[in-house]
């Protein structure tokens, strides 16, 4: 048989790189004669620039940033052969660059570091901008300053840093600002737009550290923003990383598109998911959100219009909907008798999730 074993990352925990080769040695320990291939996948979260590399290789420029609570962060980013930058916002601005939670002061300036950095290398040809995991909900304006945008209050004086500064912004002065002539995407993971009960604060912000109070000033704030860069909210995905994808469309120009369809392209993947008689990924937390822009939803897209089945091993799973996409799910958390053994141990249980899956398998 044909297996295909293709997870994302587990967020903090493990690459998708190291999990897709640990489920696969569990798996082959009960299983020896199956055709096991592993292909590590992303949306635009953490560990998108390592999935793309084990793809098409590249060279990793390291720079070193400001992260999202001010201290010092060594991120990098990939230069692809043909001149494509692959920026990844996790690398210097996401969640897990944290030491604590700070919804309201976190911010994004070392991604825009990260993007200063890409635009004026001389090889660089487009650039790809991914933005998953962030730690902030500041809607790229710390990026847009370290891209030499100002934004600045009613009495002209720059604002401060984070999501809570936001509603101070009265106008964006852009005179200094690096704009490319090339084209710039932002890959997003999520469908998201900027406001609303969907939006970038009321979804995603709680998740950052944000109090019930916390959100609805985020999300004035983010209201403010689009009023003042007369930006489009509608856009599917501008909620993406605190609104951060709506800042770089609305002022840099770049275009917001799914991360997993891009990224999934860009590996060539799709022909080696409709050849596999079986295609296991996973995440860290299979949730609502699964299904929205992730690795999960994309990959159940494409299988359930194939004869391949979908199975998932997951840190914990709290979905309601599973059913309708997988025929499979295996939680580590269940495995391990504990969400906190399985974060302290990955490894060990990927591989006797591995083990699980290959037992349970009867093709």
């Amino acid at each position: 048989m044909k297996i295909l074993i293709a997870p994302d990352s587990f967020k903090g925990s493990i690459s998708a790189i190291d999990a897709a080769q640990v489920i696969a040695e569990g798996w082959k320990r009960i299983r020896q004669n199956d055709e096991v291939t592993i292909a590590p996948l992303a949306d635009g979260g953490e560990g998108t620039l390592d999935a793309i590399a084990h793809i098409h290789g590249g060279t990793f420029i390291p720079v070193t940033v400001i992260g999202p609570d001010n201290r010092t962060v060594d991120a990098h980013w990939l230069l692809l052969a043909d001149g494509r930058a692959i920026v990844e916002l996790a690398s210097a601005s996401g969640i897990t660059r944290m030491q604590s939670l700070d919804a309201m002061n976190a911010h994004t300036y070392g991604f825009g570091e990260l993007l200063k950095s890409a635009a004026s290398h001389p090889l660089t040809r487009e650039i790809i901008a991914t933005v998953g995991g962030s730690a902030s909900t500041d809607a790229g304006v710390g990026a847009l300053m370290a891209l030499g945008y100002k934004f600045l209050d009613e009495n002209g004086h720059t604002i401060a840093r984070g999501g809570e500064n936001l509603a101070k912004i009265k106008s964006v002065d852009a005179s200094g600002a690096v704009l490319p002539t090339y084209s710039i995407k932002v890959l997003t993971d999520v469908t998201n737009t900027l406001l609303g009960i969907k939006g970038a604060a009321h979804i995603f912000a709680p998740q950052k550290g944000a109090s019930a109070t916390d959100v609805e000033v985020l999300e004035n704030g983010l209201a403010n923003f689009a009023v003042t860069t007369s930006g489009d909210i509608g856009v599917a995905g501008s909620g993406a990383a605190g609104g951060t994808a709506f800042g770089l469309a609305t002022l840099w120009g770049a275009k917001i598109e799914s991360g997993a369809t891009y990224i999934f392209e860009l590996l060539g993947i799709g022909s080696e998911i409709k050849n596999a008689d079986l295609v296991i990924t996973g995440e860290g937390a299979l949730d609502s959100q699964s299904w929205d822009g992730k690795v999960i939803g994309a990959l159940a897209d494409i299988t359930e219009k194939s004869n391949s089945q979908l199975w998932a091993i997951v840190g914990s799973d709290k979905s309601n909907a599973k059913s309708a996409h997988l025929s499979q799910v295996i939680s580590l958390s269940d495995l391990a008798d504990s969400v906190d053994e399985a974060i302290a141990h990955p490894r060990h249980w990927l591989e006797r999730a591995g083990e699980e899956a290959a037992l349970l398998y009867q093709g």
